[in-house]
């Protein structure tokens, strides 16, 4: 009996934990997106807002403001047209809506995570313009890859001094019509969609006239369409999310196409842009060509199952398709004729890997390495098996990778670990 009561005890304990973590934030932000019964599985909507900040300038030197934010399924923030988050929210969820046995392809209601960060260096006195790009997966994936909410929502929340700006009905908000549809793999271990970009239908995305930037003409727009605040169905509770929004390691060149060998025009021939070790990265390039080409990316990795499709506009273009892949080999089919301006990707992560070995064997030093890398692109939304051909949470892998973290990552690295609790 001694035993029970403890035990009951301690599960109320946490109970108690749980609900204030959730508690934290007092919501007054609503979940935002455009009109929708139940969410259209791979869709793109921007959105964005106009506020004016007239005590910015009376905000002490030190103190952080602190935005609130979280999405079904993934976001990318701007600020004054700067970008400030580049991939947020983690897929999955901290709890289930209540205690349910796990099944096979059942997907299980579940709780949100929301992301916490720093934007007081992106913003000033006067006219702010605040921007989004909210990714709705609409695919939950099999063996725990994710949970959709079966609708696509955003919401945002910081408090300026004694302002607060809040996701609401006065947002804007377009479904971003150049993300086409595209087809999935059969198999749904990874959640994910590939990209098919049609530059025709752009809105100046990486231009000097992008929506995202102050100033754009957005009077065409609806309104937000407003799904309540937290926490309601179907997004209920939101706790803080144990991890920081991913490392941003910026756009890089490939080893092989430094900026010394751009412009070239090229041959129709698949162009093999190599990185210097297998990374997860989302693939960047700047082209001149004529409207309707057909270009494709995808990654040298055998059970890679995200690509990207873009069909060209007129002129000088740019892009960078935001369903990351893993690889050490970024492959473009670019049409014969096309001048390319640059060849990029972004590498992206959780934390850093800052561990180090060296010994006076080079095998050895090699292995150490391959090994610490092998961990980092499995860290992610959560520890996964691989990155291209499953990227579901099993306990399994965790308990092999929590064994080596502690050698090989910093703390977001370590902090990953509690999603497998």
């Amino acid at each position: 009996m001694t035993k029970r009561k403890t035990l009951l005890g301690l599960l109320a304990s946490l109970l108690t934990l749980f609900s204030l973590q959730s508690a934290a934030v007092k919501w007054d932000a609503e979940w935002i997106w455009t009109k929708q019964k139940i969410g259209n599985p791979n869709t793109w909507v921007a959105l964005r807002k106009e506020v004016d900040i007239a005590d910015f300038d009376k905000i002490a030197t030190n103190d952080a403001i602190t935005a609130y934010i979280s999405a079904d399924t993934k976001y990318w923030l701007w600020i004054n047209g700067e970008m400030v988050v580049f991939e947020g929210s983690y897929t999955g969820g901290p709890s289930p809506v209540k205690p349910s046995p796990r099944v096979d392809n059942f997907p299980i209601a579940s709780n949100k995570y929301y992301d916490q960060v720093d934007i007081k260096k992106y913003l000033k006195k006067g006219k702010n313009t605040i921007a989004a790009l909210a990714w709705y997966y609409g695919a939950n994936g099999d063996k725990g890859t994710h949970i959709s909410a079966r609708i696509g929502g955003f919401i945002f929340q910081a408090k300026v001094g004694e302002q607060l700006i809040i996701s609401d009905t006065s947002w804007k908000a377009k479904q971003h019509l150049a993300y086409q549809p595209v087809a999935k793999e059969k198999h749904r271990r990874v959640a994910a969609w590939s990209v098919n970009y049609d530059a025709r239908n752009d809105m100046g995305d990486w231009g000097n006239d992008a929506w995202y930037l102050a100033g754009y003409d957005d009077s065409r727009w609806e309104p937000a369409k407003s799904s309540k605040k937290p926490p309601r169905a179907p997004f209920f509770e939101l706790f803080p999310s144990e991890i920081p929004t991913l490392n941003n390691f910026g756009l890089a060149n490939c080893t092989n196409f430094p900026a010394s060998k751009f412009p070239f025009v090229s041959d129709g021939k698949k162009i093999k842009c190599q990185l210097d070790f297998n990374k997860n990265f989302t693939p960047y390039f700047d082209i001149e060509a004529p409207a309707g080409l057909k270009i494709h990316i995808k990654s040298n990795m055998r059970l890679n199952t995200i690509e990207t499709f873009y069909t060209t506009k007129q002129d000088r273009q740019q892009f960078e398709s935001y369903s990351w892949l893993n690889g050490r080999i970024i492959e473009y089919t670019i049409p014969k004729g096309v001048t390319i301006h640059g060849l990029k990707y972004r590498w992206t992560g959780v934390g850093k890997p800052v561990g180090h070995f060296e010994s006076d064997d080079a095998w050895y030093s090699r292995i150490w390495q391959m090994s610490e890398n092998t961990l980092y692109i499995c860290a992610r939304d959560n520890f996964m098996d691989t990155p291209d051909r499953e990227r579901g949470l099993w306990i399994g892998d965790v308990a092999d990778q929590a064994s080596y973290l502690f050698y090989s990552m910093d703390k977001p690295g370590r902090d990953l670990s509690e999603k497998s609790d």
